[in-house]
């Protein structure tokens, strides 16, 4: 447990903002923006003008945000918390995702999906994405998506229904995010986490669906569930779901992971101590969730349409009979390891 200090520093941390100058214009209610890609932040809307920082992929609420020639206006303080200043930053909006709390934004309407490639022109069409292996069949009555457009380049991604844009540009041979509804990432195949330098590791299976939910959303800038940290915050929501330890054992053994992708020691404190605080919820919910029956493994060769978000996708298998298996799984000896947050 972490001295009184150090979780009220961590707490600070992750809940600091700044007020919105007079001149500029106002949400009215925090949006949160995704940096979907290793970015460069500019101190003027143009490629051309000097470099303020690199920043990684990570999601994190914004007090406001204003588009101008192709980038996205965002305060310094907030785009990169662990180095507050004052001013702004300029983003490419290739690079960002927005989830706005209201219908409008300006410059961008609301979408779907998004690509880094021009889309093509048909306005009832959604977004189009690369080529996927065939859906399974749809119910009679498929999903309706909450809003549609097409995409050209240089276009602000605008989703008021969730907080990424699932853009194929992140799938990998390893993930494959949703393209609709909250982000959410189907594990393509088994992914293993080696416990430190022991000879254990935890083993999250293919299929399995993450929804990041195991980690609170205000603490996602501090462990991006789409970047260097996405491995550690997989495993987190695997064994919040399955709960084969204890979740303090579970929540050390967060830190272990964290410690081993190097994540430094501000960001685990403000990680841990959040996740202990906020997460209980998310754990007591999953029980429930899991005990009477809902799927968190997709069998392997089903896929999600473009269309579909989780909790449509679940539905339809659900009317196919595809279910998941109640109850708790077995605890498994390396639960040990999270009895303490020493690297073993």
């Amino acid at each position: 447990m972490f001295p009184k200090a150090a979780l009220l520093c961590a707490l600070a941390l992750s809940s600091l903002a700044l007020s919105i100058p007079a001149r500029a214009s106002a949400q009215r209610q925090p949006t949160t923006v995704t940096i979907t890609h290793r970015t460069t932040v500019h101190t003027a809307p143009s490629s051309t003008s000097p470099t303020i920082a690199n920043v990684n992929p990570s999601t994190f609420e914004v007090s406001q945000f204003e588009v101008k020639s192709g980038f996205v206006r965002l305060l310094l303080a907030e785009l990169d918390r662990r180095r507050p200043t004052s001013g702004y930053g300029y983003v490419d909006t290739v690079d960002v995702a927005i989830d706005s709390a209201i219908t409008t934004a300006p410059s961008a309407p609301p979408v779907v999906a998004a690509t880094r490639a021009p889309a093509p022109a048909p306005a009832p069409a959604p977004a189009p994405t690369q080529a996927r292996p065939a859906p399974a069949p749809a119910p009679s009555q498929a999903p309706t998506p909450t809003s549609t457009a097409t995409k050209s380049t240089g276009e602000l991604v605008i989703r008021p229904d969730a907080p990424f844009a699932g853009s194929t540009t992140v799938d990998s041979p390893d993930l494959s995010f949703l393209k609709s509804g909250p982000l959410t990432v189907i594990v393509q195949r088994p992914l293993y986490f080696r416990i430190g330098a022991s000879h254990d590791s935890i083993t999250v299976p293919a299929g399995f669906v993450a929804d990041f939910a195991s980690i609170p959303r205000s603490l996602w800038s501090e462990l991006s569930p789409v970047g260097d940290h996405e491995r550690a915050a997989i495993v987190h929501d695997y064994l919040y779901w399955f709960q084969p330890c204890e979740r303090e054992e579970t929540d050390n053994l967060l830190m272990i992971a964290m410690k081993s992708e190097g994540v430094a020691d501000l960001e685990r404190g403000a990680v841990y101590s959040g996740v202990r605080i906020g997460s209980a919820a998310a754990w007591d919910a999953n029980r429930v969730a899991r005990d009477r029956g809902d799927l968190r493994i997709v069998p392997t060769g089903v896929r999600p349409t473009a269309r579909e978000s989780w909790s449509d996708f679940r539905t339809r298998l659900g009317k196919a009979d595809i279910r998941g298996t109640p109850g708790r799984m077995a605890r498994q000896s390396w639960c040990d390891y999270g009895k303490s947050q020493q690297v073993p």
